[in-house]
């Protein structure tokens, strides 16, 4: 259940845009409050690159599903994290950003368009979307026991989840809270990734959900 994963590759194309992108969240968050980052250097450490850890975890989590197209979807989004930068990196990922502030999603939808992402926005609480995901990711939203009580509805027969956490004791000891509730027989199987060379600790949970 120990894997360790690398910063990925950004090329000066890509990091330039990136940086455009943190300019217009930094701009953005004077007016709305969206990131307490207010620094394109810590930005793009704490926002992007940590947002990007996960990317071949998705990647793979999509070539085990074996879907075309599959439905994949950020919750609790906020400033777009860790979906934006996943699709500004590559183009080709469709992820519907879920937040329930509003004025976060107009910022999310003026970025999806100005930088020609392939996603959607929902402007809905997790209790109201009606929809069902194979993939669902989610960065400091919630406990891991919360988010099953709350969110379940929009998980398939077989869902992989995606948590960005802190400390692998917390991601373990939230594990122990839950082992014991009657969700937990649908985990399929448990991975957790270390993401090296940050300077804070940064470990993605991925749960392989079947009914």
């Amino acid at each position: 259940m120990g894997n360790y994963l690398s910063h990925i590759i950004i090329d000066d194309k890509k990091k330039l845009e990136f940086i455009d992108f943190l300019k217009d969240l930094i701009a953005e968050n004077e007016k709305f409050n969206i990131t307490s980052i207010t620094s394109i250097e810590e930005g793009f450490e704490k926002h992007i690159l940590d947002s990007l850890s996960g990317y071949s975890i998705i990647v793979n989590a999509i070539k085990t599903l074996g879907i075309e197209n599959p439905q994949i979807i950020d919750i609790g989004t906020g400033g777009g994290f860790p979906s934006t930068p996943l699709m500004l990196y590559d183009k080709s990922l469709s992820i519907t950003q879920c937040d329930s502030n509003s004025k976060k999603c107009q910022f999310l939808l003026d970025m999806q368009t100005k930088y020609l992402m392939n996603g959607k926005v929902e402007n809905k609480n997790i209790k109201e979307l009606n929809k069902k995901y194979d993939i669902v990711m989610t960065r400091a939203f919630s406990s891991i026991e919360k988010f099953f009580k709350i969110a379940k509805n929009v998980l398939n027969d077989k869902s992989i989840i995606l948590f960005y956490k802190g400390s692998k004791d917390i991601i373990n000891q939230e594990l122990e809270e839950i082992a014991k509730r009657n969700y937990f027989k649908n985990f399929k199987k448990i991975n957790i990734y270390k993401i090296d060379d940050f300077d804070f600790e940064r470990n993605i949970l991925e749960i392989v959900w079947e009914k």
